[in-house]
């Protein structure tokens, strides 16, 4: 059994090449290249701690396509 060095939570996506799921790709790329993102992103999930999963998730929807319609 593998055993974290570390308490960081950890996730970890599958993605075909040239699929449509390629956004991910994008919003990874773009979370890498901006610090500020990451940060507006991790404060997203910690202020959303008390929201149901369907609020969570539409919030954190709204962030990623806010993310991907950049320019």
């Amino acid at each position: 059994m593998l055993e974290a060095l570390q308490q960081d939570d950890v996730a970890i996506q599958w993605v075909v090449k040239n699929a449509q799921w390629q956004s991910f790709l994008i919003f990874r790329d773009r979370l890498l290249k901006n610090q500020n993102l990451v940060m507006a992103y991790n404060q997203l999930k910690h202020d959303s701690q008390h929201l149901s999963m369907d609020k969570y998730r539409c919030k954190k929807a709204k962030f990623i396509e806010s993310v991907l319609n950049q320019t």
